[in-house]
């Protein structure tokens, strides 16, 4: 028995024939729903969960990356987008919508130890340089990386355009 092909189908909006939502799902990686994969967190792990978000501030680097990446989409973004798309869209993604996304994750992959680790890590002056200091090690890092895919893609180019 073979695989069958199902055809695709596109949506048709009023304004436009094509899906604005291709220029969604960029941002909606935050709210895949991988955590329905892993165990449900008994109570005290669910708070020493919770207590590590708070401390490593993991809402606000997924606030900070979400808003480079809904920027970014509003400059390719479908025209045909309401007016205040993206504000709403922020709006819509919660810290309780994302707990709900990040516990059983993050239960899946530590321990209580572990949590009360890097807990203990975290509150410390080093633990909260690294949290100060991780929006602008990721931008640098996102800046070299488009570089370097640049300078990667004139080079492969160049060579495939010799051939």
């Amino acid at each position: 028995m073979g695989l069958r092909r199902i055809p695709d189908r596109k949506l048709n909006f009023p304004e436009n024939r094509s899906s604005p939502m291709k220029y969604l799902l960029p941002c909606c990686f935050l709210l895949l729903p991988l955590g329905v994969l892993a165990q449900n967190p008994v109570p005290e792990k669910e708070r020493l969960i919770r207590k590590l978000m708070q401390v490593s501030k993991v809402f606000e680097l997924a606030r900070y990356t979400m808003d480079a990446t809904i920027e970014g989409q509003r400059k390719v973004a479908n025209p045909n987008l309401p007016e205040g798309f993206w504000e709403e869209f922020k709006k819509e993604i919660t810290d309780e919508k994302l707990y709900e996304l990040y516990v059983p994750i993050f239960s899946k992959h530590y321990t209580e130890e572990d949590l009360k680790g890097l807990i203990t890590f975290y509150e410390t002056p080093l633990g909260q340089k690294m949290v100060q200091n991780q929006p602008l090690v990721m931008q640098e890092a996102s800046q070299a990386g488009e570089q370097l895919g640049a300078e990667i893609a004139m080079k492969v180019y160049a060579k495939l355009k010799k051939e």
